[in-house]
Order: C-alpha cells, then structure tokens, then sequence
C-alpha cells in the first residue's frame, strides 16, 4: 500500500464476483469498451428527464494528476492517470477507473494501490478549499467498472493530508503525520455492483443520479 493510504475497508456486494467465489478472470478484448458503457450510462439520466438539476457531466478524457516535487514544483514525483471525471464547471468532482476484467483475490491489492494513487494524485494537484464549513474532514468519489462489476469508493481525507500530500509539511511533520495516521486518507469501496443484474443496476442508478443532484460529496 502507498504511504499516502492508511486504510481500506471493503463493503461486499454479495455476487457472484465476490471474492472467494468462482470468478471468470477473462478480459474483455477493449478497455475502451468498459469505460464506454460506464460513461454513457452515468450520462443517461437526462434524456429520460432525470437529473434535470445537474449542470454536470460524465467524460472519457483519461486525465493525469500529479503529486509535485517540495523543493521544485515543475518536477512531478508521481503521475496518474484516470479514465473518466465527473465535471461540474471547471471543477472535477470524480473521478472514473475501469479494468477489462475483474477484481479478484490476487489483483485487488494493485488496483487498490493505483487507485489510491490517482486519488493523492487527484487532491494533490487539485485540493478542495479549505474551510471550517468542512470541520477539515473532506470526501471524494472515484466510480470504477471491472469488467461487468461496479464500485463506489468515498474517499476521506483531513487538512493534514493536504498539507502532506502536496508536500507543506516539514520532514519532521510529515514522520510524526504518519506515525498517528491523522494525515492519511482512508479509502471505503462499496461493491460490486453486477451490470446484468437489474436490482443492483438499479442502487447504481440512484447512487449515480443521486451524486450528480447533489454535485459533490462535499
């Protein structure tokens, strides 16, 4: 795990892609298929007179994000790059990652670490403003598709991180912010979500419409 991570903890989804379970660990022949299908589907809703208030939208751009050099801003020390973002305006309030095959047992903990990359990544080069509005907690979403599963992943996140992430802190400061983990973002995916199954695809359509009303997790 990245030492910007501090925790994961997993809400299953009971499926037939659950972990423990037999899973086709086949791949899709295109990436570009799965996320295709994520994006035109999140952008759906309008066209069937749903999310009427959202001003937002779904997009393919695969955008990198940065974490910066302390000493030299020009100097990027990590790079990561998403699949899709949510944008409300200017501002990307999610972001997307797909897969052409599944999560399983052996792979879930390098997703989970490139995850936890673009979204350090994500809060580094585009941090939330700060205020006491937040009580200096922040949240943030990243929509993933695996294949023909869903997840959701709320990421939280404190001034300190910020602070950490964008390299603000002294080397003393940044020893002691790992050491009590009050500078560490914690990471709750919930799913999978199965594409073929109507009853699930349903709490992903309310989960979606919902956020893009609301606008953010903010």
């Amino acid at each position: 795990m990245p030492d910007w991570v501090s925790s994961v903890t997993t809400e299953t989804i009971h499926s037939a892609s659950s972990f423990g379970a037999t899973i086709d660990k086949k791949s899709v022949d295109d990436e570009a298929t799965v996320n295709a299908a994520l994006i035109t589907f999140a952008n759906g809703f309008p066209l069937f007179g749903l999310g009427g208030g959202s001003n937002g939208r779904w997009d393919l751009y695969p955008r990198p994000f940065h974490v910066r050099d302390a000493s030299n801003h020009e100097i990027a020390v990590c790079e990561a790059r998403v699949d899709g973002t949510y944008r409300l305006g200017p501002e990307i309030k999610a972001i997307v990652e797909v897969k052409p095959f599944r999560r399983f047992a052996e792979n879930d903990a390098q997703i989970t670490m490139q995850e936890g990359a673009q979204m350090a990544s994500w809060i580094s080069e585009c941090p939330p403003a700060q205020g006491t509005d937040h009580n200096g907690t922040y949240r943030r979403l990243l929509v993933s598709q695996d294949r023909d599963d869903i997840y959701f992943t709320v990421c939280t996140f404190s001034d300190e991180y910020i602070r950490y992430i964008r390299r603000e802190m002294s080397q003393t400061q940044m020893i002691a912010s790992r050491k009590n983990k009050s500078g560490f973002m914690t990471m709750k995916r919930q799913g999978p979500y199965k594409l073929g199954d109507p009853t699930m695809m349903r709490s992903v359509s309310k989960i979606i419409l919902a956020f893009c009303l609301q606008g953010s997790l903010d």
